[in-house]
């Protein structure tokens, strides 16, 4: 079975950068630019692995860590990875309690990214 995943970024050159990567390493691979855009494909898709910045800034939408939470009571196999330029050790803290799966700071090297959602979606 393949692994899919969905990468939620706001920034187009961030998004297109981590598809590019992840699809030339074997991964089935889409973008949501909001949250309303993921929710539509976690519906529609079984998502091995999500990747979510912390804050998106499409205006009304809720952040990373709140879609976290969905993801968790929704879609509770679903592997979650938050990526910000913006963590402090208190954001880490609520991330994992609220069942983040990684929690990793921008800019994080392309390898260590694959290196984590590969062994999150083994299991």
């Amino acid at each position: 079975m393949r692994r899919f995943l969905l990468i939620v970024e706001d920034r187009p050159t961030i998004s297109f950068a981590l598809s590019d990567y992840f699809a030339t390493r074997g991964w089935d691979v889409e973008c949501a630019a909001s949250v309303s855009e993921a929710e539509a494909i976690l519906l529609r898709r079984k998502v091995t692995v999500l990747i979510a910045d912390l804050s998106l800034s499409q205006p009304g939408s809720i952040d990373g860590l709140e879609l976290t939470r969905q993801v968790r009571r929704h879609w509770p196999r679903t592997r979650t990875i938050i990526l910000t330029a913006y963590g402090t050790p208190e954001v880490e803290l609520t991330a994992r309690r609220i069942g983040v799966d990684a929690f990793l700071h921008k800019p994080a090297p392309l390898a260590e990214l694959a290196r984590v959602a590969d062994a999150l979606s083994e299991g």
